[in-house]
């Protein structure tokens, strides 16, 4: 039977979850298992030799490696030549977006600047850009310290605000630093991609066979892989993540329990009222109050007529909807 792949926590830090990214050193000498991480987080290598398997893809880590893991991307350490010493920054991707958005005038590019990196996934230093690099992690080390070591970490005015900052210019650094070759792909692409695919849709109303249509791999194939892979079945997997990106509506938005309910196909505000409790431990309200603080700190919000104009163009797309017509 296939070992089952671990599931690592949502939150970027086991300090405080309302802290939007959180830094640490690690040093490895030997391959690892597989892993799949629910929040996002940067590896910065800075000496060593080794590969890294993101999502079924192989790539090369030396001293000047910086490699994007997304929520809900497996990855493993294949192969460790020399030991690897690397600076892992995790951070809310859901926040990072958010932030991205509101506080970014618009590019021209068709895709955000998270969507774009995710393409790549691993970039290459040297010189004076790494030099940039390790300046920027200098900041926010001493914004934030080293979540290994340190026991209390005290907030900082307009910390979360400062740290949002640091993480975009780290990824138009990345942005701009040009492409890196993969090598061979070792797994089934079409099952790999069924986690991401699923995280990044679960306002679509997700079902077995929605999954089967478009990957081309029958239902029963697809509940074997995701019990094999995670040790949940579809629904219980499912609803994992709907409550990972509830939570973040719950932090970032000023969205009601209905709306979050209908947004993300449960049944109603008990329904969703009862997941979140089982799995969160707090109830919904409470969860809201205690750590909504966030959304002040970084000035992320999304208004009734944000959600209204959304929900309106998800239920009558398959309208010849007109611009006119949405403003009207």
């Amino acid at each position: 039977m296939k070992q089952v792949i671990p599931i690592q926590h949502p939150f970027c830090s086991i300090q405080d979850t309302q802290y939007l990214c959180s830094l640490d050193n690690e040093i490895i000498s030997e391959k690892t298992p597989p892993l799949i991480h629910q929040s996002a987080r940067i590896l910065f290598v800075r000496s060593g030799k080794g590969s890294l398997r993101i999502q079924g893809q192989d790539y090369q880590l030396t001293a000047g490696t910086v490699a994007m893991i997304f929520p809900w991307e497996i990855t493993q350490v294949t192969a460790v030549e020399q030991t690897l010493s690397y600076t892992i920054v995790k951070y809310n991707h859901f926040a990072l977006q958010f932030f991205i958005k509101t506080q970014i005038p618009a590019e021209t590019e068709r895709n955000s600047l998270l969507e774009q990196l995710e393409q790549q996934h691993v970039f290459q230093f040297a010189g004076q850009g790494w030099s940039q690099i390790l300046l920027l992690l200098k900041l926010l080390e001493e914004e934030t310290g080293m979540e290994a070591i340190t026991i209390s970490r005290s907030y900082k005015s307009y910390s979360n605000t400062f740290c949002c900052n640091i993480l975009v210019e780290l990824a138009v650094l990345l942005y701009r630093s040009g492409q890196t070759e993969i090598s061979s792909c070792n797994a089934s692409h079409e099952k790999i991609e069924l986690l991401r695919y699923m995280y990044l849709h679960l306002e679509s109303q997700i079902t077995v066979q929605m999954l089967s249509q478009i990957f081309y791999i029958s239902q029963s194939s697809i509940r074997r892989y995701i019990h094999s892979t995670t040790g949940l079945s579809f629904n219980e997997l499912l609803n994992s993540m709907r409550i990972a990106k509830i939570s973040n509506y719950l932090l970032y938005t000023d969205l009601t329990l209905e709306e979050l309910a209908d947004l993300f196909g449960f049944v109603d505000t008990s329904h969703i009222w009862k997941v979140f409790q089982a799995r969160i431990g707090m109830k919904v309200k409470e969860y809201r109050k205690t750590y909504q603080s966030v959304q002040q700190l970084c000035r992320i919000h999304e208004t009734r007529t944000d959600y209204a104009i959304v929900n309106f163009i998800f239920r009558s797309y398959s309208q010849k909807l007109k611009i006119q017509k949405i403003a009207e």
